[in-house]
């Protein structure tokens, strides 16, 4: 099938009569985006202060499927586009992860038997992210001795179920985000994995853990910085934080904790810490 796109630049306050206009002549969906030199950059989790204002004029994107639309003004811009089988596109996307001999991250439509199943979803952490591949290569390094885990801001609770997978008997993860622990005690049935799961605040966390594992931005580090101490007995490992930030998180658990590996991956920085 065909697929038509529709592609016009607009007064932003002309958007919700064009939204209505490309819907009602048959639109399967639309997209707005900022103007070529004008992309706002996408706001991260330590971003403050008030978003940036929005540009004046703004582009629609509209898709039909079939025959293309007549009375349209000179103004709109049609492309033809081949049909997307988007299923294929998204599986493509996921392969599996292979983070050591014995650690293998498998999406479940290529899994082999030994392999920790997860399905893409809401959670954070597939194993395909430069900040989580690196905390997995940590993770897996560090198991001998150890036999509690506690994995702070979970998300998908891909480190949690990596250690449980890896033999560790005891593995809690936390998280702010429910939908993320949904996921997280779903992918621990579908593995057959016994892990915790829930969204207990840190603060309110009491019983220290062999290993901690953190992967998050590194102003959250920063702010959790007492609390991830307080609960490390012998091992820490953090990752997710930006190269030019790194200084700031080391100054956090240095020199209380000993720094035992620094790993790189781009513009991304992971740290394994050790009590001395």
């Amino acid at each position: 099938m065909t697929i038509w796109v529709a592609e016009v630049e607009i007064d932003r306050s002309d958007l919700e009569g064009w939204s209505r206009r490309m819907f009602g002549a048959g639109a399967a969906g639309l997209e707005e985006r900022d103007p070529p030199g004008q992309e706002r950059p996408p706001r991260q989790p330590w971003d403050r202060g008030p978003l940036p204002a929005e540009p004046a004029r703004v582009v629609v994107r509209a898709w039909f499927d079939g025959a293309r639309p007549a009375d349209f003004p000179a103004s709109v811009q049609w492309t033809e586009e081949p049909e997307v089988d988007w299923e294929a596109k998204f599986r493509a996307a996921h392969e599996p992860i292979v983070v050591s001999p014995r650690l293998t991250i498998s999406p479940p439509w290529c899994a082999q038997d030994g392999d920790l199943v997860l399905e893409p979803g809401m959670g954070f952490g597939t194993g395909a992210h430069a900040t989580t591949r690196a905390a997995l290569a940590l993770l897996e390094s560090r198991l001998s001795g150890i036999g509690t885990v506690l994995d702070v801001g979970c998300g998908s609770g891909i480190l949690a179920l990596a250690a449980a997978h890896l033999g560790v008997a005891d593995v809690e993860g936390v998280d702010v985000e429910r939908a993320a622990l949904v996921e997280a005690r779903r992918t621990a049935r579908r593995n057959s994995l016994k892990a915790r799961f829930h969204a207990t605040p840190v603060r309110r966390l009491t019983a220290p853990a062999d290993l901690v594992l953190a992967n998050l931005h590194a102003e959250l580090l920063e702010q959790l910085g007492r609390d991830l101490l307080r609960l490390t007995r012998q091992r820490l490992i953090v990752a997710g934080v930006l190269a030019d930030r790194e200084a700031r998180v080391r100054a956090t658990f240095e020199p209380e904790l000993r720094l035992d590996e620094r790993r790189v991956d781009g513009e991304w920085v992971a740290l394994a810490y050790e009590r001395p």
